[in-house]
């Protein structure tokens, strides 16, 4: 047990441990992946990798490398250049993802993707970064991506 705790109370490699010790992870069937998978022990290595945050990011280099570098992420650049925002957060990625899942046009690399602020079809409309107004008075009032599906 005392292992388990010193390895939590890391800032970096602690990450991962206490993401799977909270109360709406499933843990036996988060590592349920491990067995059996024919991955190759390489590919099993960068998987956890990515889950212990210590892949090179702009803010593993500054953070945990010591160096002199931005952490902004160098696609949005507003956010830290984490694995988790690169995965699920960055907003520029994110809108590529949902524009192409909604029939818009976008460019074949992710990386030449430019935002619009609205973008409307028969399927789906789209706003970027957008100030939301309400009858009441919410401080969070600008969400990065609202998608109204209209199929549905």
């Amino acid at each position: 047990m005392k292992q388990c705790e010193k390895w939590e109370s890391k800032p970096l490699h602690g990450q991962y441990i206490r993401q799977i010790n909270k109360a709406d992870v499933d843990k036996q069937r988060t590592h349920s992946w491990l067995k059996g998978t024919g991955l190759k022990s390489e590919t099993e290595g960068l998987i956890i990798a990515a889950q212990d945050q210590t892949l090179p990011t702009r803010y593993y280099e500054n953070k945990i490398m010591g160096k002199d570098v931005n952490t902004k992420c160098r696609i949005c650049g507003d956010y830290d250049d984490t694995v988790d925002h690169i995965i699920s957060g960055c907003p520029v990625l994110v809108h590529w993802k949902l524009c192409k899942q909604y029939g818009f046009t976008v460019c074949i690399k992710w990386y030449e993707h430019e935002p619009e602020k609205v973008m409307d079809n028969d399927t789906a409309t789209i706003l970027c970064d957008m100030q939301v107004h309400t009858d009441r008075t919410i401080t969070a009032n600008r969400p990065d991506i609202i998608v109204k599906n209209k199929v549905e």
